[in-house]
């Protein structure tokens, strides 16, 4: 963590992030808070769920899952900055469709050698598991040992961000189905931390180690099979450690020291562009330019979420210096925007209205089960309303909501995705994606756009605001010929290694046909007696915990 700041009591947030489904700044935080309950356990504690599995690929309870991440390495883990770090394995070389992944000379905690044949068999588990792995790992066509330490993998496109994806837990070979004298399923084997042991209801560092014996030789495990249990035990003291990715809607109310965990979740306005008004792009990029994104965090998300720069997570350290919209947005060029497509009057309320005296009223389609992202809608409607656009909230329920989704019935709707670590956002802005709602079929967008070309343009200023040049042509000339590229064109231009990741970056922006908002982010919380050294991320919240003692 990069700072840490005292502070003298909790505020109780809650946060109903996600409805019924599913940073402050690029800066971690990490808040202090004591209380006596917070210094009087005399051991370390985390929760389990006794009814549920330790098998990585099977267990579904939060605090399960994150007892996991103590059993069982993976081959990379990504750091704060979305960086790759080795764990299992010693390198990743990723070219064109294929991966070679050399491992260490490591063990697992049965004292067995790990073997790429343990790889093959961890990977093929997660591809066919119900777990977020097999999503990560979609693309995987197949996979190989080519000797002990050496792991082929073949993929059904370039992705040169693949190793990102390679955090999924390895576990020995066929030990998922091992089980007790009574038929009980016992854990995988793994070569993480900590092992396991039911018996006596606790984790036992794993002194062979690979990165060194965890400095926490035991830690209690106390039943919580419910979410009245989890959230008894967080109110009481009673837990060491702790972590959320606000996915259920609340901040948990546990005492101590609160780390900001950055997720790669975009918080966006889709847009359709199909729309009469919203096909425009200059409509499109002063609705952007209007955005105050880091009010929005900081008032709407409780300081829970990054200022979005662009379509990628603005600490992941590929997407630094090259993504360019303005945190706190631009009501001058938006205003800019808005007189290029006529509208250069105030009516008495103070929007903008056309010569013929009519204003610009856009709706947004919103899921009112999601109180954090209903307070966004109306912080947005306030920030579009300073820049002269009216805005209108559509609240409906999550079924409304996405029946709507699916038959573009919206202007503008307010959403949250999550995007894959190695950065592919094919899916949100490619016509057919699967979280590509309001994109236009590109055949009947090419029509539009032929139409279009002698309209003004608005280009993208070297602050990150968007400003308005003379025409279409002159917008090229000073661009070049990637910029009649589509998003979805640039992203496969990526893919195929002809275009850079700035050119997509350019074309996202010269499309707007999604606006990013924010990067909704997690939270760690953990006793005030542990030593500093946790660098939680995406991959591990608890990354770097062997290294921890208790004070």
């Amino acid at each position: 963590m990069k700072f840490r700041k005292i502070i003298s009591c909790i505020c109780l947030l809650v946060l109903i992030l996600c409805g019924c489904q599913t940073a402050q700044t690029s800066d971690s935080k990490s808040q202090l808070v004591k209380t006596d309950n917070d210094e009087g356990s005399q051991f370390f504690t985390m929760m389990y769920c006794s009814t549920d599995s330790f098998n990585p690929y099977k267990s579904k309870s939060r605090v399960n899952q994150l007892i996991n991440l103590l059993l069982y390495d993976p081959l990379v883990k990504l750091d704060s900055t979305f960086s790759p770090v080795n764990i299992i394995a010693n390198s990743v070389k990723v070219e064109g469709k294929t991966c070679i992944v050399k491992i260490k000379d490591i063990k697992f905690s049965d004292g067995s050698a790990v073997k790429a044949e343990d790889v093959v068999f961890s990977l093929k588990v997660a591809k066919a598991s119900q777990t977020k792995y097999a999503q990560q790992l979609a693309q995987v066509v197949s996979v190989s040992a080519q000797d002990d330490v050496t792991v082929c993998i073949t993929l059904a496109k370039n992705d040169p961000y693949f190793a990102n994806l390679l955090d999924f837990p390895i576990i020995k070979t066929n030990s998922d189905t091992a089980t007790d004298k009574d038929n009980k399923e016992l854990p995988a084997v793994g070569c993480g931390r900590y092992t396991v042991d039911l018996t006596e209801k606790t984790l036992k560092a794993n002194e062979s180690y690979h990165l060194g014996a965890p400095k926490i030789k035991s830690i209690s495990l106390l039943n919580a099979p419910d979410r009245e249990a989890v959230e008894g035990y967080l109110g009481t003291g009673n837990i060491s450690i702790y972590y959320s990715d606000l996915s259920d809607g609340i901040l948990p109310s546990m005492n101590g020291v609160a780390n900001i965990v950055e997720l790669n979740n975009l918080v966006y306005l889709g847009v359709n562009t199909e729309d009469v008004l919203l096909k425009n792009s200059n409509l499109r990029y002063a609705v952007s330019s209007a955005l105050n994104r880091s009010d929005i965090c900081s008032t709407a998300y409780y300081s829970y979420a990054t200022p979005a720069k662009g379509p990628y997570n603005p600490v992941w350290e590929d997407s630094k210096g090259v993504q360019t919209i303005e945190e706190v947005g631009n009501i001058n060029i938006a205003i800019a925007n808005l007189k290029e497509i006529g509208y250069n009057n105030k009516d008495s309320q103070g929007f903008y209205v056309n010569d013929s005296g009519h204003r610009i009223v856009l709706s947004l389609l919103c899921n009112s089960d999601n109180t954090v992202r209903l307070n966004a809608a109306k912080l947005i409607k306030e920030q579009l309303a300073a820049a002269g656009i009216e805005l209108k909230i559509d609240a409906v329920d999550w079924n409304t909501y996405t029946a709507r989704l699916a038959a573009k019935q919206f202007q503008l709707y307010l959403a949250e995705t999550k995007i894959l670590t190695n950065a592919d956002i094919t899916e949100l802005v490619t016509f057919g994606g699967s979280v590509a709602y309001g994109i236009s079929d590109p055949e009947k967008s090419q029509k539009a756009d032929s139409s279009a070309d002698s309209e003004s343009k608005t280009a993208q200023g070297n602050t990150g605001s968007m400003i308005a040049v003379e025409s279409a042509d002159e917008h090229n000339r000073e661009k070049g010929e990637n910029n009649n590229l589509s998003c979805a064109q640039a992203v496969s231009g990526f893919y195929n290694g002809t275009l850079s990741l700035a050119d997509v970056i350019t074309a996202f922006i010269g499309e707007m046909s999604v606006i990013p908002v924010c990067y909704r982010c997690g939270i760690e919380i953990h006793t005030s007696r542990l030593s500093e050294g946790l660098q939680c991320s995406v991959s591990d919240p608890l990354f770097g915990f062997e290294n921890c003692t208790l004070n």
